[in-house]
């Protein structure tokens, strides 16, 4: 029997940390009164073990999985890691792009503001057209595109493309997903 205190096997590629490091097999013998410790005896009582062992193995998969979501933030290659990671592990085709484009709204004034108006022409006159912006427009402009694959186009992938996104994003900006 090897004295191994970290759990092994797929789901245990990441090292334990120190303060969940149990080895069950050694805490049932230690536990066990010296006139019990037949090798009969410990084997029952390590076999009754298995299942608090595999919910440990669990345990410290979960805390290894929490450790590296809660290590991502709002940073672009971090965010895009996240979405990678989550959505397309294998190809890791997801990616970030900024915004370039911003509108600059135009402003009508009142006369009493005592404000130059902008120039309005025909379109004769050659000069380039002014083009007056709906409220709708400024508010729905994004901050970053997130491009995924097609193949992500899933009712719910998007829905959870979209959460990822918003969990991860800062509160102030808005982004657009687009797909390839």
């Amino acid at each position: 029997m090897a004295n191994n205190p970290i759990p092994t096997g797929p789901a245990m590629a990441v090292p334990v940390p120190t303060r969940y490091r149990v080895d069950f097999r050694r805490l049932v013998v230690l536990l066990l009164p010296g006139l019990l410790r037949r090798p009969r005896q410990t084997a029952l009582l390590q076999w009754l073990t298995t299942p608090v062992r595999s919910l440990y193995a669990r345990f410290v998969a979960y805390e290894a999985q929490v450790r590296r979501e809660l290590s991502y933030n709002s940073q672009v290659l971090l965010f895009e890691a996240a979405l990678n990671d989550r959505f397309d592990p294998a190809v890791r085709r997801i990616y970030l792009t900024n915004s370039d484009v911003e509108l600059s709204p135009v402003y009508v004034n009142f006369v009493a503001e005592q404000q130059p108006n902008p120039a309005a022409y025909f379109r004769s006159e050659g000069q380039a057209p002014v083009y007056l912006f709906r409220w709708v427009e400024f508010s729905q402009q994004a901050d970053f595109v997130v491009h995924a694959p097609a193949v992500l186009r899933t009712p719910q992938t998007i829905s959870q493309l979209n959460a990822a996104i918003r969990r991860l994003k800062l509160a102030n900006k808005q982004y657009l997903l687009v797909f390839f």
